[in-house]
Parts: C-alpha cells; sequence; structure tokens
C-alpha cells in the first residue's frame, strides 16, 4: 500500500484535477490543535477539512492556535524591512552563491500562465529549512543546489527571532492539520508523520517561506519602465519596448501558478484584499482577509496517501492558478516520459515494491528506470530488464568478479558505474569497459587487482569526465600517464586511498600535467608525493578542489605551487604534519578559497593567520587537533571577520582570554569548541567572548569540563541558537543552566553526562523555550523523577533522551507527569533501571510515539503496554536484555500492528507463547530474537506468518532445528537472516535457506553440523551486515 501510494503521489506532481466552487470555506481547526479535545470534535473538523481539500484545495482556517502577536510581530518586522533602501535590501541578493535563498528584487520574479510568461511586481525575501550539503552527501542523499544556510534580514535585529517564532508555529499548525486530512481520510492521525522520507513533524519536514511585499500597481508600472531600461537583463522587457507594452508586463502583482509544497498558510495584511483562486470553470474567487485566519491550500506535492485515497476528486489551486487533468488512467496507458518522471521520483523501496504487483508492472516500471544500486548482479538480464538505465552502483555487491563486469558491455547506454570495493574486478574486465563509449563517471576504489594494464585500456572512453582510482595499489605512473594523455575531458581525478596504503609518487603525479579541465583532484593519503611532485599541479589551473590529506611528506615549499592555481574554493591538508604557519603566506594567494581544513596539523599555531584576512570568501576553517594553538593565534584568527563556521574541537590551549577574541568574528554561526577545557579558566568573566556572535546559530561545548554555574550567563544574548551541546560540563547544574531561558530559537539542547542536573528544579530553565524538539539527558545519573516532571510545558518536544539515568528515583512519577507532550515522537529510556510497568502506563499518553527504546529496563514484565493500544504511530520498540519481559507483555504488544521493528534480543522469559501473539504484526519488518533461548521451532511457524518481514535474527536460539527453518521459508521479503550458533541446524536446513530467492545475507557461524559443502553452497551470502 505504501509503495502505490508513492507511484500515485509522484504521478500527480503533473496530473491534477480541480473542481468549480464560488467560495471559500471557513473551518475552526481548534479541535485539532488545543489538547485533550474529544475524538468526536476531531473527526468533525476533519471531515470539513477533508471536504475542502476534496471539493475546493483551498480554504481559511481560525482557532489555529498561533498567537496573534506572532503573526502580528512578524508583519510589522517585515513591513520595517522592506521600507530599507534598496540597496541595503540587495545586500542580501539571493544566487546560486547562497543557494538561491535571500532578497529578490522587484520584478525578478516570473510566473507561467497561457499565454507566455509575465513577470511579477513584487519583492520577497526566500527562507528554507537550513540544512549542511556536508551532512546530506554523507547521508546518500542527491545534492541540490537550494542546500544550504539562509541570509537571515539582520538589518532589522528582531526580525530572524520573530520569523523563527513564526516558523515553528506554523510548523506546529501544519502537523496538526495534516492529522486532521488523515482522519477525514479514515487513516490513523499520525499517518503522515509515519511517513518514512521526513513526514510532516516539524523536525524533519521542508519547509520554504516567502515573505512578499507588494507595491501598489500603478507605482510598478512607472517604476518599472526605468528600472527595466537600466538593466536591461534577460528577465526584463527588451530595450525597445514602448511604455504601454512594459505596464502592461506588471499588471499583476504576482501571476497564475500552482504552489509546488504539500501545504501553504497564508498569512495576509488585514487590509490587503488581493488574493484570488481560480476554479474549475475558470472563473477567479477573491480570497479576502479575514482577521485571525490563515489562508491554507494544497499544492502540488501532496501526501501520497491523500492521493490513494481520493486521486480521482482532489483539488491543487492557488493565486490565480489552476491546471487540470484527465482522470487517472491504468499504468499501461500512460506516456513514456510521464512513467519515467514517475519513478525517477519514487524512493528506490518504492519501487522495489511496485515491481512486486505484477508481470506488467514489473515490465513497465523496468524500461524507465535509469538509476540501480543492486545487491546481486545478474548481468546477463541487466539490459533486458532495465534498457533505460543510465546509472549503476556495484558497491554492494561484493562478488562481482571481471566476468560479470565484461558482461556490462551489452549496457550500451551507461553513464555512470561505480565499482568501489569490488575487489575480484581484474584487468581483462576493465578492459571489456572499453565499449561503454558514453561512460562519464567511473570508480575503480579499492580494486586492488587492477593495474596498469587495465587502466591502459580506459583510454578509449574518451567522454569519461569523472575517475576514481583510490586504493588501487598495483597502478603506477605508466598507467596514469597512458590516461592522463587520453581522457581530455576529466575534471575530477580521485587517485588516493584512506583505506589503504596508497602507492602514487611525484612521477605519478606529474604524468597527469596534461589533464588541464581538472577541477576536483583527491591525493588523499598519496604517502610518497613530495614537494617536488606537488609542483605539476601548477599547470592545474582550473583547479577548484584539492585534496592532500596525510601527504606527509609535504611542506610549506611544496605549497608555493598554490600561487599558480588560485582557483581553488576548498583546500584539505588534513594531517600534514610537517605544515606550520609559514603556508598562510602561500594560502593568502587563494582569493576564492572558501573551506579549509588544517585538522591535526601538529605544528600550525595561528601566529601568521592574519595573512588570510584578505580572503573574503574564506568562510570555513576547521582547526580541530591543532593542539599547539593558543590564545596568540585566536588573537590572528579575529583578523578573519567574515567566516562562518569555526572549528576549535580539541585545542585545549585555548583560554578564556584567547576566547575573548572570537567577540569581532559575528558572522559566526557554527562554532565547536569541543574538548577546550581551559577556556573558563576565569569563572567571574566566564564565556563573554561569545555575546557578540549573536548570529551563532551551532554552538558545541561538549566535554568543556571547566564551565562553571556562572560561565553560561554570556549566552543568554545568542537569541539566534538553535544547536547547543554542553555534555560532559559535569560541574553545571540547575543554577548555571538558568541562562538558557533566553534562548528562545533553540530547537536542539544535548546535556548528556551532566552529573550537576540532580535536583527537582534543575531543568526549570528549560520550560519556556517553546521551539525546543530534541532533548538530550543520556548519561545524567543523578536526575530525579521530579526533575523530569519540569519538561511538562515544553509542548514542541519530539525527541527525549533519558539513556543511561540508571538510578533516577521515580522516574514513573516524572514521565507521569509529561501527559501533555502529544508531539514527543522518539523517547530513550534505555538503562533506566528504575522504571516500571507504571512508568509504561504513564508513557500511553504520550500517542504520538514512533520510536521507544526500553533497552535494559529490568524491571519491565510488559503488562504495562495494555494502556499502549492507542499508539497507532509507534514503529519500532526495542526490550533488548528485559529479563522480566513476560509472554503476557509480548502479546499486549503485539496488538501495536503498526510495528515495523521489534527487538527482543536477551529476553530470556519469553517463550513460544509469547512470540505466537506476534503473528497479528503484519507489518513487521526488522525482528531480532538473538538468546531468545526458550524459543523453539513452535514459535517460528507464527514468524513465518510475517510475511513482510525483512530481517530475522535468530543467533544463539539454540533449539531452533532445520524444522524451524522450514517453517520461514516461505517469507518471500526476507533478505537478512542470522542463524549463528544454532547449532542444531544441518544440512537439510541450509537446502531449504538456500532457495529462499529473496535472502541477500546469511549468517551460519557456530553452525557446526553444517558439511563444508552446505557452507560452500550459501557462501555468497556471508557477507552479513546490518541494513540500517
Amino acid at each position: 500500500m505504501r509503495a502505490l501510494a508513492s507511484a500515485v503521489r509522484c504521478f500527480c506532481v503533473v496530473t491534477k484535477d480541480s473542481r468549480a466552487f464560488n467560495s471559500l470555506p471557513v473551518i475552526d481547526v481548534s479541535a485539532l490543535t488545543q489538547p485533550e479535545q474529544s475524538a468526536e470534535a476531531k473527526l468533525q473538523v476533519a471531515q470539513a477539512l477533508h471536504k475542502a481539500c476534496r471539493d475546493v484545495g483551498f480554504f481559511y482556517v481560525y482557532g489555529h492556535g498561533v498567537p496573534s502577536s506572532v503573526c502580528k510581530d512578524v508583519l510589522k518586522e517585515a513591513r520595517s524591512w522592506f521600507a530599507l533602501p534598496a540597496q541595503e535590501k540587495q545586500r542580501l541578493t539571493l544566487g546560486p552563491d547562497t543557494h538561491y535563498r535571500g532578497y529578490q528584487q522587484l520584478g525578478a520574479n516570473v510566473t507561467r500562465f497561457e499565454g507566455g510568461f509575465q513577470r511579477d511586481w513584487h519583492e520577497a525575501i526566500d527562507l528554507y529549512k537550513e540544512e549542511d550539503p556536508r551532512q546530506l552527501q554523507a547521508a546518500g542523499s542527491p545534492f541540490s543546489p537550494i542546500h544550504g544556510s539562509n541570509q537571515w534580514p539582520h538589518q532589522r535585529p528582531d526580525f530572524e527571532a520573530s520569523l523563527r517564532r513564526y516558523f515553528q508555529a506554523c510548523l506546529q499548525l501544519g502537523g496538526s492539520l495534516m492529522q486532521g486530512i488523515a482522519l477525514g481520510l479514515g487513516l490513523p492521525e499520525r499517518t503522515f508523520e509515519m511517513h518514512e522520507v521526513g513526514g510532516t513533524r516539524p523536525e524533519t519536514s521542508y519547509w520554504v517561506s516567502r515573505v512578499i511585499h507588494y507595491p501598489p500597481l500603478a507605482q510598478g508600472s512607472s517604476q518599472a519602465t526605468s528600472s527595466s531600461l537600466q538593466r536591461g537583463d534577460s528577465a526584463s522587457p527588451a530595450a525597445d519596448q514602448s511604455p504601454q507594452e512594459i505596464e502592461r508586463s506588471v499588471q499583476l502583482s504576482c501571476g497564475e501558478h500552482t504552489d509546488y509544497g504539500l501545504l501553504t498558510l497564508v498569512n495576509q495584511e488585514e487590509h490587503v484584499s488581493a488574493l484570488q483562486v481560480k476554479n474549475a470553470a475558470g472563473k477567479w474567487i477573491s480570497a479576502d482577509p479575514i482577521p485571525g485566519t490563515f489562508v491554507c491550500n494544497i499544492g502540488q506535492a501532496q501526501d501520497p496517501c491523500v492521493l490513494l485515497c481520493r486521486m480521482d476528486r482532489q483539488s491543487s489551486c492557488d493565486a490565480r492558478s489552476t491546471e487540470a487533468a484527465d482522470s487517472m488512467r491504468g499504468w499501461t496507458e500512460l506516456p513514456q516520459d510521464i512513467m519515467q518522471g514517475v519513478i525517477q521520483q519514487m524512493h528506490l523501496r518504492d519501487v522495489q515494491a511496485c515491481m512486486l504487483v505484477s508481470r506488467e508492472w514489473r515490465r513497465l516500471i523496468a524500461g524507465v528506470l535509469q538509476s540501480l544500486k543492486p545487491r546481486r548482479l545478474q548481468v546477463d538480464s541487466l539490459a533486458n530488464r532495465f534498457p533505460a538505465v543510465h546509472s549503476l552502483d556495484l558497491s554492494s555487491c561484493r562478488v562481482v568478479n571481471s566476468a560479470q563486469v565484461a558482461a556490462l558491455s551489452a549496457v550500451s547506454r551507461l553513464h555512470s558505474l561505480n565499482l568501489s570495493g569490488c575487489e575480484d574486478v581484474e584487468d581483462d574486465g576493465v578492459a571489456a569497459l572499453a565499449a561503454l563509449t558514453n561512460l562519464k563517471g567511473l570508480s575503480l576504489h579499492n580494486c586492488c587487482k587492477v593495474t596498469d594494464v587495465g587502466l591502459g585500456c580506459l583510454t578509449a572512453l574518451t567522454l569519461l569526465e569523472r575517475l576514481d582510482i583510490g586504493g588501487c595499489v598495483a597502478v603506477s605512473v605508466r598507467g596514469i600517464g597512458a590516461l592522463a594523455r587520453s581522457l581530455h575531458h576529466l575534471t575530477c581525478l580521485k587517485i588516493g586511498g584512506t583505506s589503504r596504503v596508497a602507492t602514487i609518487n611525484d612521477c605519478a603525479l606529474k604524468a597527469v600535467h596534461p589533464l588541464t579541465q581538472l577541477r576536483h583532484l583527491d591525493m588523499a593519503g598519496c604517502l610518497d608525493v613530495s614537494d617536488a611532485g606537488l609542483t605539476a599541479i601548477g599547470h592545474l589551473v582550473k583547479l577548484q578542489s584539492l585534496i592532500l590529506w596525510n601527504c606527509l611528506r609535504i611542506s610549506q615549499e611544496g605549497l608555493k605551487v598554490l600561487l599558480k592555481v588560485s582557483t581553488v574554493t576548498t583546500l584539505s591538508l588534513r594531517g600534514c604534519q610537517q605544515l606550520g604557519d609559514d603556508i598562510t603566506r602561500s594560502l593568502s594567494a587563494l582569493k576564492h578559497l572558501e573551506r579549509l581544513d588544517l585538522r591535526a596539523c601538529e605544528r600550525f599555531t595561528g601566529s601568521r593567520l592574519r595573512q588570510l584576512s584578505g580572503l573574503t570568501r574564506l568562510l570555513e576553517i576547521n582547526l580541530k587537533g591543532c593542539y599547539k594553538l593558543a590564545d596568540d593565534g585566536m588573537a590572528e584568527l579575529a583578523y578573519l571577520r567574515q567566516l562562518r563556521v569555526l572549528n576549535l574541537q580539541e585545542c585545549w590551549q585555548i583560554t578564556q582570554a584567547g576566547l575573548q577574541r572570537l567577540s569581532g568574528l559575528t558572522s559566526l554561526t557554527d562554532l565547536n569548541l569541543q574538548g577546550c577545557r581551559n577556556i573558563c579558566n576565569a569563572p567571574d568573566v566566564g564565556l563573554a567572548g561569545l555575546s557578540c556572535l549573536t548570529k551563532l546559530a551551532v554552538l558545541n561545548m561538549r566535554n568543556c569540563d571547566g564551565l562553571t554555574d556562572g560561565a553560561l550567563a554570556p549566552l543568554s544574548s545568542l537569541t539566534n541558537l538553535h544547536t547547543l551541546d554542553l555534555s560532559g560540563c559535569q560541574q553545571l547544574s540547575g543554577s548555571g543552566l538558568q541562562p538558557l531561558s533566553c534562548l528562545v530559537a533553540l530547537t536542539h539542547c544535548k546535556l548528556q553526562h551532566c552529573s550537576g542536573i540532580r535536583s527537582p528544579k534543575d531543568l526549570s530553565s528549560l520550560a519556556d523555550l517553546t521551539c525546543l524538539t530534541c532533548l538530550d539527558l543520556c548519561g545524567c545519573a543523578n536526575l530525579h523523577g521530579a526533575t523530569i516532571s519540569c519538561l511538562a510545558t515544553i509542548t514542541s518536544l519530539r525527541a527525549l533522551s533519558l539513556d543511561g539515568c540508571h538510578h533516577a528515583p521515580f522516574i514513573d512519577d516524572g514521565l507521569a507527569a509529561l501527559q501533555g507532550l502529544a508531539h514527543v515522537a522518539t523517547l530513550n529510556l534505555q538503562g533506566c533501571i528504575t522504571l516500571t510497568d507504571a512508568g509504561l502506563t504513564a508513557i500511553a499518553h504520550l500517542t504520538s510515539l514512533v520510536s521507544v527504546n526500553l533497552q535494559d529496563c529490568c524491571a519491565i514484565s510488559g503488562t504495562g503496554f495494555e494502556t499502549w493500544t492507542s499508539m497507532h504511530a509507534l514503529t519500532s520498540v526495542s526490550l533488548q536484555n528485559g529479563p522480566c519481559l513476560s509472554d503476557a507483555g509480548v502479546s499486549w504488544l503485539a496488538k501495536i500492528t503498526s510495528l515495523r521493528t521489534l527487538n527482543l534480543r536477551g529476553c530470556r522469559a519469553v517463550s513460544d507463547a509469547g512470540l505466537a501473539a506476534l503473528k497479528t504484526l503484519t507489518r513487521l519488518e526488522h525482528l531480532h530474537l538473538q538468546g531468545v533461548q526458550n524459543m523453539t521451532d513452535a514459535g517460528l511457524v507464527a514468524i513465518g506468518q510475517l510475511l513482510s518481514l525483512r530481517q530475522l535474527d535468530l543467533t544463539l536460539c539454540w533449539r531452533v532445528t532445520d524444522d524451524g527453518l522450514t517453517a520461514i521459508s516461505g517469507l518471500v521479503n526476507l533478505k537478512h537472516l542470522d542463524i549463528a550458533y544454532c547449532w542444531q541446524v544441518t544440512d537439510a536446513g541450509i537446502e531449504i535457506v538456500k532457495n529462499m530467492v529473496s535472502l541477500v545475507t546469511l549468517h551460519v557461524m557456530g553452525c557446526h553440523r553444517l558439511t563444508p559443502a552446505a557452507r560452500t553452497a550459501v557462501s555468497h551470502l556471508s557477507d552479513f551486515t546490518t541494513p540500517y
């Protein structure tokens, strides 16, 4: 169902149906936004929302819970900001360098309508959810030019704070509205929060905000003539246009369009009547302001569950916008381009599930699929099954040999191929790749059997732009030279290797000389490259990124080559231990430098950092582990006033005096002081140097164990701070945390192992932080149950961790006080050994819970789960090492049919009777039963009915025999099976498992009765990895 819903969602991005209407509904949603409302009241509102979404797609809401002061403050600040002089506003002009965030000037926006393109007469500030591109890349998310940080309107000191309060309140409202929409569809209230790609929870939902100013159109007409003639750009009318033509081009403040989001909330000025909505009959309906309301509309990216249930009646429209489409047809009637667009937008798991629906669906989807990352490679059918595939990633297929790679020559459309870690690929396999003449990207990372002979065959790939041969320890200057002489389009080359000792030397680096188009060069771990070899990169005049991690022989003399490659924007010298302060002279020539990594450069003291003050684009410096950096170096660092990100982790010689030097770096948004233990050596002064950093959004002071109660006072001025880590600051107590009450934008707070937090009111300073969503109190061993009760007013809380609060007294009572935290989705109580079933009963009121960790809670029998039956959003529960967990407790847990992950490892009291109840968990995908020693083959009979199961861990389940494996042989979706130390399993059982076609990994260590033949038969499944 989820996969089908995803398919429908993607289909409806380009196909929509709207209905005729003559007015917009006005709906009181207070039953959704106010706590303790009856189910009947919620359902009544849900039905009204359902009708509005189905028939109109546009509606007013009141009783929304957003304080009027929040709405008025943001409008007041916006009016003041837009009244600033144009040159002042243009300091925040958006563009590629700002991730398309910031100020959009008058006439720059263009909307589409039937007759062509029309310029809009308005100006706006565009703000998106802030995301770190590096973290997204590490998580495997695709790159997007909008990933980054916002340009906040700093000219008005209170504007950013008012915006953040407004955004948080709107996200809360949006989540409540989506709950109502779910109820209106007859779905569980938390359905949309459970969506696997983000969901609608405020902390994961992707939001976009436009603060828009609409000048009078008469003013727009006259000004347009002047500004357009001055600019003469491509978005403006031509210079020879008549004034009348120019006036017609700005007759609308914002042209006809459709919103691209899931749900839009419009906060209108009470005196402005301009918003209009177009119905299916082509009539424009006014949406005049109604005091105390938001105008809401559903956009293109509607949730798949809505579209699946009502796709033939759902509408999507916006200000002066409408698009009609025919009713959805069968998949077989879809045009090829639409089908391809649908599949490319779907999550990989959903694509795989849809391919199991029918043979027709499998054929159609395979015919348009462009990107593949298989676990097992079936080369013989690849070209026929996936004729449109352009990108193939085989890094997860550990058993890939040369013969299989050679067979890829049939996939003629291949543009990108990843063979990273395929250690069995040899030269003959690489030679066959020469037939893939369209190839633009190739990774042979850690293909250690590939030699110069194989590289020489790649010279036929004349279109190749990206090549990774890092860790190919058998290649030499001969092979690299052959590539460099032939691959003239190469822009990205990786020849280093972080997981192996690279064999690249000076001669090999000099062979790169002909690659004049190279923009990215990675030589991480090239231990044999010296200063002499580094001179070769002086010819790479287009170089933008240079990685020299752990190139230990490079000194200041070699870095003089940077004077010739001034185009570099990213430079990593991490671990280059010969480098000292002299390098700043060479670095000062890199006028385009944006990111500099000097981690673990142990000789660097920072004594000449002021020489980098001319690098106006330098925004980020990483000095982690430069332990010789002291207060003198901090004085030099103060000259780099443009810095936004600064990492001083483990620079333990910095004292309070050095920290004071940072007061001039007022552009800083991210500061890491982890392990700087001496920054509070003068308790009376504390962290005064930080008080001026008012733009700071992220501050890490983990393990700054010198911080005492008076030290945090300067933090009270950091009203833009949203992430704070004080973990390991053991001298801090409740009085020391009082300044945190001023951090109104704080969303994430870590106080791990702050053992000074102990008295009942020590967390009272957090009570008024209305934006706080994540609080981590892991390891606060002296925490009291009454202390936890102080959190009851933080209704914005989404994640709470009490992991390691082993002996916290009255923890049951503390949890009982949190009943009002209706939005908590993640709760970690691991190791809370004083938690009892009474505490479980208290948790039952947290009906938004998605994940609960009760590992090592040894006093739980599970009877408290009787009260959890209304937790329809709960998907993951861990009860690992629960010695008292009973069969009755498991039976109550089995009534939570939304569960997808259940961990019962080490629950020794659980037997077949408890496991038999699990057959009702039809959505369960991951089940961990390691060490459940009372389980027999009879228990596996019930588990064999869980057809959604993807992973099953039976390690150390000694009573399991071949009959038990027969009982689970019908699990058609099972991919990962662990039967390690199930010593009663024989070859007959392995024969059964071997025929489970979906199985990807199998672990049989300790199965002593298996013969070598049986082990060989399943050796291709022996690489066992946890899939999450």
